[in-house]
């Protein structure tokens, strides 16, 4: 009985790190089961809302609906997860805006990737299976894979272009 109070209380036991902070062995438990559980209902939400939208709308804006509400719920999850481990997110707004900038010059031709197939995905203008030319003069084929971050083509010559 003596053991379980003493692993107890060393679970409750803040350990301290430089800059005057203390994180307790049960909260790094707790953040692990928040994050996984985040996870699987993210994941759950994402299939339920393809499968639910499928039934009425076209399977490429089922597809793109269900993608933007997984980011949305992961973006929200780990908000609350950190509001709930007691981390002030107002001392991260700072530190969040210069990051923000400094990933928005770095990654502005990916985010500008995400976008346009966010708008292929919502407008259906590209379906799998269409046959496409990608350039003037350029490689051509069937599109095998439509995604949010690249499209698939497959030229004749099972050459793959993304």
């Amino acid at each position: 009985m003596m053991q379980l109070q003493e692993i107890w209380a060393w679970f409750r036991s803040p350990i301290q790190f430089p800059g005057g902070i203390s994180i307790e062995p049960l909260g790094v438990i707790e953040l692990i089961l928040l994050l996984v559980l985040l996870l699987w209902g993210a994941r759950w939400l994402r299939r339920s809302t393809r499968i639910l939208l499928s039934r009425r709308l076209d399977p490429a804006l089922a597809y793109a609906i269900s993608r933007i509400g997984y980011y949305v719920f992961l973006a929200l999850g780990a908000l609350i997860v950190l509001q709930t481990l007691g981390v002030n997110l107002s001392s991260l707004s700072i530190l969040g805006g210069v990051v923000g900038v400094g990933l928005g010059f770095g990654l502005q031709n990916i985010f500008s990737n995400f976008a346009s197939g966010l708008i292929l995905l919502m407008e259906r203008s590209i379906k799998v299976g269409d046959y496409i030319q990608i350039k003037e003069n350029g490689p051509h084929g069937e599109v095998v894979h439509l995604g949010v971050r690249y499209t698939q083509v497959r030229s004749n010559d099972n050459v793959d272009y993304l």
